[in-house]
């Protein structure tokens, strides 16, 4: 179906699907980048199905939408769909605006794998605008961007890349396997925020640490939290001004830092950013090479989703290649 298409129209084709539960769908636009198919499920539920050459990033389940990645067979290699279903009638409204939606960004996306980005800005955009984050959301939310941030400085120092270059391939924010995407490159950084006290480092999915296609870097930052003051802490903002510092283009940075967090639900200039303290401790880098103790995702069984591992630090020392005591000094060499 290629006409103009608005929430009416839209609403109208699922109840006509529902007619045909599970039987029946629709794809919307042919001329797409990223197909998007309507349809109802057997149990007569609207969804909105995305289809895929590559495996979608998995996204939290919502309130009243259920989020599926599922594994297909396809003569023209979309082998892979995303597909939200509703499970309350009453909001199809809202939902066929969030279709639409969707269908806006692929439409001005110049490739597949930037038309799923859109699709995980989009749903980012709606959280925010409707969803209250509790304050314990908040903090770790904050200490695991803090760590994202302190680990930009550490990529600069081993890559010779500009803090503004590294800033732009910030990715985390975005729900992408790792936290800095330098897609030109085919090379990516996953961080992980650790106390003095951690043994086990979470991997939150297996594409996160899974190097068959990528070369992947794993950074580990040790972060303290504190409420009270001393020279060797560092708020948000005062981290943020650090990284500006080693900027030809100030600005550039703040945009940036600025998206990412907005895309989190995280004001730079809120309280909490302000107030919370940080004592930045030992930064390791580790090579993610084939031996490297991970899941891969070529292992995991077809229906099998949202798993997590941990490893032992003790069973990755033999792939360390940095060690940083001192992450701001930009003195060395």
């Amino acid at each position: 179906m290629t006409s103009e298409l608005d929430v009416s129209t839209v609403e109208a084709m699922w109840r006509r699907l529902s007619e045909h539960a599970g039987k029946a769908n629709t794809e919307l636009d042919i001329d797409l980048n990223l197909p998007v198919v309507i349809g109802c499920t057997t149990e007569n539920q609207p969804y909105i199905m995305l289809l895929s050459g590559e495996q979608p990033r998995l996204i939290s389940t919502l309130e009243a939408v259920d989020v599926r990645i599922g594994r297909r067979q396809s003569t023209v290699g979309e082998d892979w769909s995303l597909t939200f279903i509703l499970q309350d009638w009453s909001l199809l409204h809202a939902f066929a605006e969030i279709c639409l939606a969707f269908v806006e960004r692929i439409k001005v996306s110049p490739t597949k794998k930037a038309s799923l980005r859109q699709i995980y800005a989009t749903l980012d955009q709606w959280q925010r605008l409707l969803k209250t984050i509790r304050q314990s959301d908040i903090m770790t939310t904050l200490r695991g961007i803090f760590g994202e941030l302190v680990a930009a400085l550490e990529i600069v120092k081993c890559t010779g890349k500009s803090i503004e270059s590294v800033c732009e391939a910030w990715s985390g924010p975005y729900s992408m396997p790792q936290d800095f995407s330098f897609d030109q490159d085919n090379s990516y950084w996953e961080v992980k925020s650790l106390h003095k006290s951690t043994n086990r480092i979470q991997i939150s999915s297996p594409e996160q640490l899974d190097p068959a296609e990528k070369t992947i870097q794993l950074v580990t930052v040790v972060l303290e939290s504190f409420s009270s003051a001393k020279d060797t802490l560092l708020t948000l903002p005062q981290l943020v001004d650090e990284l500006r510092l080693h900027a030809d283009d100030p600005a550039l940075v703040s945009t940036c830092i600025d998206n990412g967090l907005s895309s989190l639900g995280i004001s730079l200039y809120s309280d909490v950013s302000a107030q919370t303290l940080f004592e930045i401790g030992k930064v390791t880098v580790y090579a993610v090479a084939n031996n490297f103790p991970h899941i891969s995702t070529s292992v995991v069984p077809p229906g099998v989703s949202e798993l997590t591992y941990s490893i032992e630090q003790s069973a990755v020392a033999p792939f360390i290649t940095r060690i940083d005591l001192s992450v701001l000094d930009f003195t060395e060499g």
